[in-house]
């Protein structure tokens, strides 16, 4: 079935209560009890909406990523970032101001960077001079100096849950640097041949996550970044004995501080609870619980960027959080305050106009749970109990919304801006609903429809053609079976939305649809596969019309596994970028002569090494 991916998880939570001052318990703890409190993230699950900062000395660069110093400059050039704590003096922070903003876009937490991969430390740690409250930072006198502190007490004062960002990995900490991807003198070996080295780095982070959740009241979300020590990310149990055991021990820590502490999937072995989608919005939702962290602004990296870097606009950052709602995930927007501690009037534009919308329509947001619907030409769903939100971003010119696939009885249709709720008129045919909606849209971002329902929703869903057009089939929506063949979702900084592991002849990809428009099409695969996989066969069936024999064309070669690949070809900017290459082949053409219901089924026949492909998407390219 379509949605047996988008299963959640269920964890288990420890209860337990520990005074800070006092050691880890030398009692083994139950590795269930380590998990994310369930009821917690159903909790942050129903918030949907927050605000993440990247701030502090960096930001005077101008230079949104970070990694630069590290990636290409050399260590004399990257190492005199280390000095821009001697001039941070953002004398325009009023930590106030950002919080009545983000509460006014309808925000319902924050998560504030308390030390990035740079090693300062945006609050008053006992463990580190490298702070900025240290008397060589100019505004170490200014009553923020603890930008923490300032933060935390600001948001906490609008009502918004709180979130401290930290970096398991530290390129300026004496031990820490050796354990820090990227460094220049990284090396992860000496986890081994210098294991007093990583004792005291993995006993620092310890205890700086200790001053942290005992320092600073009630810390809502930890969002770790960087899979600790040695890069990546993502829910990977640590391999190493030593590591695990340091990891495990931290989680026990937190847990024992702050029992009903959330925190994410980045280098907390498999108990993070949940992923954390890096730039992107996931082509269908994450298993389980997810958030997607995007920049208000374009270009590279999180921080600030200068004042003439482009931007999205607050539609599109609207929509986006529209479609992360319809995805089940949450949206985490982030800003990069400038040098001098404003946010630039981009940011407040953005923050503002999404909150014009929220005011009017958050109902359909908050605490909503994912689209039924695979597939709808207009836009967007969210569902709460006995309703469902249709978010209409391209409004029928005719006045009719048609709503594919509902077969629940609707007891009433109306606007959500509406405050009157006046009624729409519903009618119901084969296949779904059309509901009389008018022929003007009641706001240009999107409108919101409500149906309440008179019974269970109930959904049939397939593609639906678009009279006319041609269709192309994500495997987002394709059903997968096999005892090998998985889709791959793509989490944390990776990009996914492909079927991989497709091995035997069991292993199959396929789609439901309905042909409204006869005529001739051309048939398209698209795939990416190494040069080793060239001279795989398989056969693409579209119901008893045809069947197109296909062999595996080599798109890319390269080194590295999976997860390797996916890393560096994020971002293109990186050292082994265009490794991942997905090409679209044609098999031929198709001519099909009646409407109707049909269906497309990938598998393979031979495989030449290990596996077919990894397969993204099938297109009938409308010809004539």
């Amino acid at each position: 079935m379509i949605f047996s991916r988008v299963t959640r998880f269920i964890f288990s939570a420890s209860l337990t209560l520990s005074v800070a001052s006092m050691p880890l318990s030398t009692a083994a703890v139950e590795e269930s009890e380590l998990y994310v409190n369930p009821e917690r993230l159903e909790e942050w699950n129903d918030w949907r909406f927050g605000l993440f900062i990247h701030w502090g000395p960096w930001a005077q660069r101008e230079v949104g990523y970070i990694w630069k110093m590290v990636n290409e400059e050399s260590k004399e050039e990257g190492s005199k970032s280390f000095d821009l704590w001697e001039t941070f003096n953002p004398t325009e922070f009023n930590p106030t101001k950002w919080a009545k903003a983000a509460k006014a876009a309808g925000m319902k937490y924050v998560v504030f960077v308390v030390k990035h991969h740079d090693g300062v430390n945006n609050y008053d740690t006992q463990l580190s001079d490298f702070k900025t409250t240290n008397p060589i930072v100019p505004y170490h006198t200014n009553a923020n100096a603890d930008l923490t502190k300032a933060i935390v007490e600001a948001f906490r004062a609008e009502g918004l849950a709180v979130g401290l960002y930290y970096s398991h990995i530290d390129w300026h900490h004496p031990d820490g640097k050796y354990f820090a991807r990227d460094h220049w003198e990284y090396d992860e070996s000496r986890i081994d041949s210098d294991p007093e080295s990583w004792h005291r780095f993995a006993e620092f982070q310890k205890n700086q996550v200790r001053e942290l959740l005992t320092n600073y009241g009630k810390i809502d979300i930890l969002w770790y970044d960087i899979h600790w020590p040695t890069g990546g990310t993502g829910d990977k149990v640590f391999e190493h004995p030593v590591v695990r055991k340091d990891v495990l021990e931290l989680i026990e820590m937190m847990k024992s501080l702050q029992p009903d502490l959330i925190f994410n999937d980045r280098g907390t072995d498999k108990f993070g609870g949940f992923y954390t989608p890096e730039q992107q919005v996931p082509a269908t939702g994450l298993p389980g619980f997810w958030e997607s962290n995007i920049t208000i602004t374009n270009e590279r990296g999180f921080w600030y960027k200068g004042d003439h870097v482009t931007a999205k606009s607050p539609e599109v950052l609207t929509r986006m959080l529209i479609e992360i709602a319809a995805k089940g995930g949450n949206f985490l927007m982030n800003v990069g305050p400038r040098p001098d501690g404003e946010l630039s009037q981009t940011e407040y534009d953005a923050l503002s106009g999404i909150g014009t919308w929220m005011e009017a329509n958050g109902e359909s947001i908050y605490g909503t749970d994912r689209s039924l619907f695979v597939d709808l030409p207009w836009g967007w769903s969210t569902t709460a109990k006995g309703k469902l939100y249709l978010h209409v971003f391209d409004w029928p010119t005719d006045g009719k919304l048609i709503v594919p696939g509902l077969q629940s009885g609707v007891k009433k249709a109306y606007l959500l801006e509406d405050t009157k709720m006046k009624s729409l008129a519903v009618r119901g045919f084969d296949d779904g609903k059309s509901i009389t909606v008018g022929k003007h849209a009641p706001n240009a971002v999107s409108s919101v429809v409500v149906l309440e329902l008179s019974e269970a929703p109930k959904v049939h869903n397939t593609f639906r053609q678009t009279r006319g057009e041609s269709m192309k089939f994500s495997t987002a929506i394709a059903q997968v079976e096999g005892e090998n063949a998985s889709y791959n979702y793509g989490t944390a900084t990776r990009k996914g939305n492909f079927v991989q592991d497709i091995k035997t002849s069991s292993d199959r990809i396929g789609w439901n649809f309905l042909l409204r428009t006869p005529g001739k099409y051309r048939v398209l695969i698209e795939y990416s596969a190494q040069n080793l996989q060239a001279g795989s066969e398989f056969a693409l069936k579209i119901g008893d019309l045809a069947t197109f024999n296909g062999v595996v064309r080599g798109t890319a070669d390269w080194n590295g596994d999976l997860l390797e690949v996916q890393r560096q070809t994020f971002d293109a900017h990186e050292r082994h970028n265009n490794l991942w290459t997905f090409q679209e082949h044609e098999l031929g053409t198709l001519d099909i002569a009646e409407p109707g219901a049909h269906s497309i089924e990938i598998a393979p026949l031979t495989i030449a090494k290990d596996y077919l492909a990894f397969v993204k998407s099938v297109t009938l390219e409308l010809v004539e």
